[in-house]
């Protein structure tokens, strides 16, 4: 009967735990062929210069065998989706998975150019005025380091903010999970709206080179998934 009633108890406690991750609200793993047709529109890009390419791929190694491939060879871009069902006060946590296959190549040592392999972006705003946070993939660039830019005469503001570089070995997935309301809190003071869209961008134009970054899975949250939140800090203390 006790060990009955052991077993019993840790079902119990394994279905709890199932039950406090919950369902995403959002979810985008790319198992769908029409997914990027469906989804993302291309954005973002600079006359003169090549388009990243973003395509689905078979993959062994991902959740449902199929990934985003983001390339970037001499080129720039990004696609941009509109998660409308997202409401970032009550599902503020962005979780993802992705790994570097070829990072971005340094040419002169020790200098990095304005270039990233990969880089989400979650950002708001009006033809008058965007805002958006920027989670990058660098090179050199010390993990942590945060930065304030601006485009277009001022209309789109960017905090970024530098969570993975050389340190992680390329092929290794790795997964990244960031509370994107206390983000803009953070950044700008004041909280997101409640339209806005994500984009995922790549750009080598500067190193001309050839850069490939994989993506496994992308999803908001309404709790942290990750047991841990790796080490990276606020954005704005």
């Amino acid at each position: 009967m006790k060990k009955m009633l052991t077993v019993l108890f840790l079902m119990l406690f394994a279905l709890t735990g199932a039950a406090q991750k919950g369902k995403p609200v959002f979810r985008c793993d790319f198992s769908e062929d029409d997914e990027l047709e469906q989804r993302w529109r291309f954005h973002a890009g600079i006359f003169g210069v090549k388009r990243t390419r973003f395509t689905i791929d078979q993959e062994s190694s991902a959740e449902n065998g199929r990934i985003l491939a983001v390339e970037a060879n001499r080129a720039t871009g990004a696609m941009v989706s509109m998660p409308r069902q997202v409401d970032l006060k009550k599902a503020p946590y962005l979780h993802w998975r992705w790994r570097i296959i070829r990072p971005i190549r340094i040419r002169q040592e020790g200098v990095e150019p304005d270039d990233q392999a990969a880089v989400l972006y979650v950002g708001d705003g009006s033809t008058i005025g965007k805002r958006a946070i920027a989670y990058r993939w660098e090179n050199l660039t010390p993990f942590g380091k945060t930065g304030y830019l601006k485009y277009g005469m001022g209309i789109l503001r960017v905090r970024y903010v530098c969570i993975r570089n050389q340190e992680t070995p390329c092929g290794e997935w790795v997964e990244e999970e960031r509370n994107v309301y206390q983000d803009f809190m953070d950044a700008f003071q004041e909280p997101p709206n409640a339209v806005f869209v994500i984009s995922i961008g790549a750009n080598s134009q500067h190193a001309r080179c050839s850069t490939r970054v994989e993506i496994d899975y992308i999803e908001f949250n309404e709790k942290p998934v990750m047991a841990s939140t790796p080490a990276a800090p606020r954005l704005f203390q």
